[in-house]
């Protein structure tokens, strides 16, 4: 044992302490379907971690090494689906996020038996996590809930350093013969990010008991703003293409930051997209009802509604009615005969 060994052994024992504060929080406060589980299994895959790149991790017997590098190394599944579950909304597809992320975990686990693999796997891990952190902050604009706007960059920065650094020094081998300073440096980052994580978990995990509202459960008496984003919408703004909060603020005179507050405070909704959508599915629906106009396919049914293609508008309007087009429309006109082009 090193001089430097007890302080790491001390900043990794902290971590992982302050991890399992937050799986408590989030197993105790979250309620379920909104990520109540996908933080705890981080915080095992990061404890994992933790002990296993410990400068003493080998010391320990082989068969428990094998464990915790199995799932240390699930890693990036179960980032994936902390950052989609808690940073993102629905309708946004998160399948073939985390389909991807599995392909990542799938490369790591051969790497133990064919270290090749790792090579592939540092690659892809890499590349992924900068797309993933580009969605993530792609939907912030969109974002209505105040606590995950004010917090999301900086925790997002933390886990990309951390995240990106890890796959680097794994990939090209860079901890090889790398002195006890590195191993400080890392159990010191991961504390920092587990206690920046408990501080974001305290303070987001009552936000996360309110569910995504719908135009059907609107407040009897929101307030002024809000009353005027209702309105406009109302009066068709809501056809405009590429429609932004920041262009409705601009519409009504109004601060961007008070027009998300209002939205968010009096309306309910969580992010800008569902708002605007709920007003383009309410127009689907008549379309989608109307017997004249039974042969329009749903692709030009959604163009006319405001979406770019069908995938959006699906998805869109299974949030908001809990049917896909093709599903409501049968179920609207089964006891309305279509009529019939004249010849």
């Amino acid at each position: 044992m090193t001089v430097t060994d007890i302080p790491d052994l001390l900043l990794r024992g902290m971590g992982i302490g302050v991890l399992a504060a937050v799986a408590w929080l989030f197993l105790t406060q979250a309620p379920v379907g909104r990520g109540r589980h996908s933080v705890p299994i981080l915080v095992i895959v990061l404890a994992a971690y933790l002990v296993l790149s410990a400068p003493m991790a080998d010391l320990l017997p082989d068969p428990l090494r094998r464990a915790l590098a199995i799932v240390a190394t699930g890693g990036p599944a179960a980032l994936t689906w902390v950052l989609l579950e808690l940073l993102t909304d629905p309708p946004l597809p998160r399948w073939p996020w985390l389909a991807a992320s599995g392909v990542i975990v799938a490369a790591g686990w051969a790497a133990m038996i064919w270290p090749p693999a790792a090579l592939l796997r540092g690659g892809l891990a890499v590349i992924f996590y900068l797309l993933l952190f580009g969605l993530v902050l792609r939907v912030d604009r969109d974002d209505l809930v105040p606590s995950r706007r004010r917090l999301r960059r900086w925790i997002l920065a933390l886990s990309a350093m951390m995240a990106i650094g890890v796959s680097v020094v794994e990939n090209w081998r860079l901890d090889e013969g790398a002195g006890p300073v590195l191993f400080l440096v890392q159990a010191s980052l991961i504390l920092t990010l587990a206690i920046a994580g408990f501080i974001w978990a305290a303070r987001i995990a009552p936000d996360l008991a309110e569910a995504p509202r719908t135009l059907s459960a609107q407040p009897t008496s929101p307030g002024a703003l809000a009353q005027r984003a209702q309105r406009a919408m109302r009066d068709g703004l809501w056809r405009t293409e590429g429609l932004t909060i920041g262009a409705l603020a601009q519409t009504l005179g109004a601060p961007e930051h008070r027009l998300r507050q209002a939205i968010n405070r009096d309306l309910g909704f969580r992010n800008f997209s569902s708002f605007v959508n709920g007003y383009r599915i309410g127009e689907a629906r008549k379309m989608l009802s109307d017997p004249m106009r039974g042969t329009a396919t749903i692709l030009e049914i959604a163009y006319d509604c405001g979406f770019g293609s069908v995938g959006p508008f699906n998805r869109a309007f299974r949030a908001e009615t809990g049917q896909s087009p093709s599903e409501y429309r049968v179920d609207s006109l089964k006891s309305e005969p279509i009529p019939k082009n004249p010849a």
